[in-house]
């Protein structure tokens, strides 16, 4: 069963999946309006330049409308907010958890502890990944192919970059931002202002989170199951995991990379170059968005 955004089309990451079924069933003709995350869109944020020492693993659940928290070595999973239908990608700070609402075309955020919740954009086209700084937040117009920021508390919404396809995962470093269009199968980064848009990366298979460190940008193919990484220029792409039941979120810390596996309802980790890859979190309902922080 399939959850719908109010274009008809599935929403987020579901619709990686649709359109693979669709597909296999002879009806491919009907995938060409698909667009999108992840983190997954997005989705899922690094980080970097956020200030923050991560201690804790964030991730939202679409099949039971939830964000969660544990420890990073996954222990003491648990709920910090419920019935919030059509996650599509968080990130964290040093004191608040902020994500997109798809089918409301609203960010919100929070307290770290799930209190104090609220709108603080409104008026979007299908939001998905989300990223902060620590100034702004970010995220992707899936419907509007557009990424955009706000100061962190919603105010000052501006459009950076326009005409992109599907785009999804969102991440920021200290003097760019990074997404994947998981339509167009690359991805791309850009100038903090929007300026000096630039494909990296292509030939992928619905690529959906992203992440980056201080030498390399992570993403997730959700098509084609894989962790991978290349050179925050976009020279040496690899892929460092296989295997993956439709991963989704993405998000890095200074030692380990950990992403969302939708269809398997787990969050793992890794080794930075894709060594020991393990699940860290197990029982979930279609996992999203991943960010680390707190």
């Amino acid at each position: 069963m399939f959850e719908f955004s109010r274009l008809g089309r599935p929403s987020g990451v579901v619709r990686a999946s649709w359109r693979r079924q669709v597909a296999a069933a002879g009806g491919a003709g009907l995938l060409a309006a698909a667009a999108v995350l992840a983190g997954a869109g997005t989705a899922a944020a690094s980080l970097t330049g956020a200030g923050v020492v991560p201690s804790h693993i964030y991730w939202d659940n679409q099949g039971d409308a939830t964000i969660n928290e544990a420890n990073l070595d996954g222990t003491s999973p648990h709920t910090l907010i419920t019935g919030r239908p059509s996650l599509e990608g968080v990130a964290v700070n040093r004191s608040h958890i902020y994500w997109a609402n798809f089918h409301n075309d609203q960010i919100r955020k929070a307290d770290l502890a799930g209190t104090g919740e609220h709108v603080i954009v409104t008026g979007q086209t299908s939001p998905t990944g989300v990223a902060v700084d620590s100034s702004h937040i970010y995220w992707a117009n899936d419907s509007g192919g557009t990424i955009n920021e706000a100061n962190l508390d919603g105010s000052g919404v501006t459009i950076l970059v326009t005409g992109q396809r599907g785009p999804f995962g969102v991440a920021v470093d200290s003097s760019h931002i990074y997404w994947a269009n998981e339509s167009g199968g690359t991805i791309n980064e850009a100038n903090l202002d929007g300026s000096g848009v630039t494909i990296l990366v292509t030939g992928q298979q619905d690529p959906t989170g992203v992440a980056v460190n201080s030498s390399h940008i992570y993403w997730a193919n959700f098509g084609s199951g894989t962790i991978n990484e290349a050179n925050l220029d976009g020279t040496s792409p690899q892929t460092i995991v296989t295997g993956q039941s439709e991963p989704a979120g993405v998000a890095v810390n200074s030692s380990h990379i950990y992403w969302a596996n939708f269809g398997s309802g787990t969050i793992h980790e890794a080794n930075l170059d894709g060594t020991s890859p393990h699940a860290i979190v197990t029982g979930l309902s279609k996992p999203v968005g991943v960010a680390v922080g707190g």
